[in-house]
């Protein structure tokens, strides 16, 4: 029976998982690599400080959760709700979360921190792992990035204790002077922070790459039923971006991963869309089909035009051979052979796309006619 730690704490609802093994170790008299390797998935590697950044990744794959419960008390699931397992897992496929180009761009492997925030209570946030955010939306105060005591830059990995500086020891959890930005800096840190809170503490389903370029498509289409190119187009800045959502939309990506996160957040930005208004996004099966108009097959199109033939102009009679190209007599070369099985007219297309009778039947009955 593993033996449970005498002091348990709860994690904090926006508590990242490598602080809440600081609290708990701290407070059990443990060293954080001791108790993190007490909780590890695999005996045969020891934890370093090197890998800490995973926790806040992907934790499933490091943490045994039997062993978390059983020496914690409480629930593993704070090891996908306290981490971007979630997000990576409702935008990836299946067995690929760790692996997943999404993670470079939207993680900070450098320590960011408010010093407001761990003076009220001294935990990191796992909120300002995210690369994009700058800001405490709570104190309105930028996040700092390094001691203003040494002046040094911290990355998690050289975090010792919550709260302190791994170079000099000085205190994090500091006042600091009110701050003014400007109004366009404002506006996109909320709407990150907002973003973000979406993402990380709200239930919502799993998408497969297609989901996500309709929905995409929808916004940028100013949510029209029927897909517009040329106005998408004129929404989107990025000169090659309409052909990389349609191709995720249509399936035909040759990348099978779903858009990056930071370019959809972006696309939403632009179009005051919020994330919850896109999770909660219901793509019309009209707009669906507009951006994939079924293709209509040579052989449906084309019809006989032989002038004795009862299925004269009738399309959707003709019967495709076996050959696909071949040179003609004239010297063009014809693709698709076809033949009627009512006349027996034989007709092939041009590389132009106009049909030809191949065997002159037609042309000699027009002739007898002329006499």
């Amino acid at each position: 029976m593993t033996n449970k730690l005498t002091v348990r704490l709860e994690i904090f609802r926006d508590e990242s998982i490598s602080s809440y093994i600081f609290r708990v170790s701290k407070e059990n008299g443990l060293s954080y690599l001791a108790f993190w390797n007490m909780i590890k998935s695999s005996t045969k590697d020891y934890a370093q400080f090197s890998e800490i950044n995973i926790l806040d990744i992907a934790p499933l794959g490091h943490i045994d959760r039997d062993s978390y419960e059983e020496r914690t008390g409480y629930s593993s699931e704070s090891l996908i709700n306290n981490s971007f397992y979630k997000v990576l897992e409702k935008f990836c496929k299946n067995g690929e979360v760790e692996r997943s180009r999404l993670i470079s761009g939207i993680f900070d492997y450098e320590f960011r921190y408010c010093p407001l925030c761990l003076k009220e209570k001294a935990y990191n946030r796992l909120i300002w792992r995210v690369k994009g955010i700058k800001m405490c939306n709570q104190h309105k105060v930028r996040l700092l990035d390094r001691c203003l005591f040494c002046n040094k830059l911290i990355k998690y990995e050289q975090l010792r204790e919550l709260g302190l500086c791994p170079h000099c020891g000085n205190q994090l959890d500091f006042k600091i002077e009110n701050q003014n930005f400007d109004y366009k800096f404002l506006k996109k840190q909320k709407y990150l922070c907002e973003t973000w809170n979406t993402l990380l503490y709200e239930r919502y389903n799993k998408f497969t790459p297609r989901d996500i370029g309709y929905k995409v498509l929808y916004i940028l289409n100013n949510k029209n039923d029927k897909f517009n190119r040329n106005n998408v187009k004129a929404s989107i800045k990025e000169k090659n971006r309409l052909a990389v959502i349609l191709q995720h939309a249509r399936g035909t990506a040759s990348q099978k991963n779903a858009l990056h996160l930071t370019t959809i957040i972006q696309i939403l930005y632009d179009n005051d869309t919020s994330m919850q208004q896109f999770l909660n996004m219901n793509v019309p099966d009209t707009f669906i089909h507009s951006v994939n108009p079924k293709s209509t097959r040579k052989i449906d199109s084309a019809s006989c035009i032989s002038p004795w033939c009862n299925s004269i102009n009738a399309k959707g009679k003709l019967i495709k051979t076996g050959t696909s190209e071949k040179k003609h007599i004239s010297g063009k070369s014809l693709l698709y052979y076809m033949f009627c099985p009512e006349c027996g007219c034989e007709y092939a297309y041009d590389k132009s796309g106009n049909i030809h009778e191949r065997t002159n039947y037609i042309e000699s009955y027009n002739l007898l006619n002329e006499c």
